[in-house]
C-alpha cells in the first residue's frame, strides 16, 4: 500500500468517525399515528394530522422529531427535544397552533414542557397558517440536564389545532428510527396542486 493510499484510508477512517459522533448525538423520531378529538368529543385513531372533521381539504401538516444537546458556546450545552412541523395550506381556512400548550411524553412517562417556539425562524408561542402559504415552525422542550438523548425510544406529543371555531385536541405518537436530517415532505408539492384530503 502506497503512502497516499494509506493517508486517504486513514482521512476517511477520520471523517467517518467524526460523522458519526455527530449522529449518535441525535434521536430522530416519525410520526406513526394521531389520535384527534374535538374537545367535546370522543378520541378517533387516525393518520390524519389534520383531521377529516375539519373538512380544511388541501391544508397539509407533517411533523418530525429529534433529541439532541442543544449548545450554547464555550463548551456548553443542553438536552432538548425539538419537534420541526411543516404546513402547506392550499386550503380556504387558517390554521391556528398554540405552541406554548404542547407537552411530549417520552416512554418512560416523563413529560417535558415547552421550552420556546419559532415560526419561520422568528420566535413565537402562536401559529397561524393562512390559507395559500407554505410554512414551517419549530417547538422545543426542555430536558433535565441528566437526560440521556439517545434513551427514548418512542415520544407521544400532546398537542392541539384550531380551524375556525373548532379546537381539535391531538396525541402524535411518534417511533425512532435510523438518524437524518428534517426533510420537508411538501418540498416539491406546489400550493394549488392539492385536489382534496389531508396529510
Amino acid at each position: 500500500m502506497g503512502r497516499s493510499t494509506a493517508w486517504h484510508l486513514v482521512l476517511a477512517t477520520f471523517t467517518g468517525l467524526m460523522v458519526a459522533s455527530c449522529v449518535t448525538d441525535q434521536a430522530y423520531f416519525r410520526p406513526t399515528e394521531t389520535q384527534a378529538r374535538q374537545r367535546e368529543g370522543d378520541p378517533v385513531q387516525t393518520r390524519y394530522m389534520v383531521p377529516l372533521a375539519a373538512n380544511a381539504h388541501g391544508l397539509l401538516l407533517h411533523a418530525e422529531a429529534r433529541a439532541f444537546r442543544e449548545e450554547f458556546g464555550e463548551g456548553l450545552s443542553h438536552p432538548a427535544l425539538q419537534v420541526r412541523l411543516w404546513l402547506r395550506n392550499s386550503s380556504a381556512k387558517t390554521l391556528e397552533l398554540r405552541l406554548a400548550e404542547f407537552t411530549i411524553t417520552d416512554d418512560e412517562g416523563r413529560t417535558f414542557p415547552f421550552s420556546r417556539g419559532l415560526f419561520q425562524g422568528e420566535a413565537t408561542s402562536v401559529v397561524l397558517a393562512r390559507p395559500h402559504a407554505a410554512r414551517y415552525a419549530d417547538v422545543f422542550f426542555r430536558l433535565p440536564q441528566d437526560y440521556d438523548v439517545m434513551a427514548p425510544g418512542a415520544l407521544s406529543l400532546h398537542w392541539s389545532l384550531r380551524i375556525g371555531s373548532q379546537e381539535y385536541l391531538q396525541k402524535t405518537r411518534f417511533a425512532r428510527e435510523a438518524y437524518r436530517a428534517f426533510q420537508d415532505p411538501f418540498f416539491n408539492v406546489p400550493l394549488g396542486a392539492i385536489a382534496g384530503g389531508t396529510f
